[in-house]
C-alpha cells in the first residue's frame, strides 16, 4: 500500500478494482476486504505499520500475523 499527496494521471479500472472517490469519514468499509478496517485507519492517520493477514479460502475471515 502506498499513500500519495500528489497524483499525476487518471486512475483506470482494472479486474481487481474500479477507482472511486470518497470522503475519508464516508469510506465504505463494509464493502472492502475485512483487513482494510484494520490497516487503512492507520495509513490515513499517517502511522507507520507492518502487517500480514491470512484469509480463509473464501476471503471471509482473516487472522492478523504478529
Amino acid at each position: 500500500m502506498f499513500k500519495a499527496k500528489i497524483v499525476n494521471g487518471t486512475p483506470i479500472e482494472t479486474d481487481e478494482a474500479k477507482p472511486l472517490w470518497f470522503k475519508v469519514n464516508e469510506l465504505p468499509y463494509e464493502s472492502m476486504w475485512k483487513d482494510d478496517r484494520v490497516w487503512l485507519p492507520l495509513l490515513l492517520k499517517g502511522q507507520k505499520f507492518h502487517g500480514k493477514f491470512w484469509f480463509d479460502k473464501d476471503y471471509t475471515n482473516y487472522w492478523p500475523i504478529k
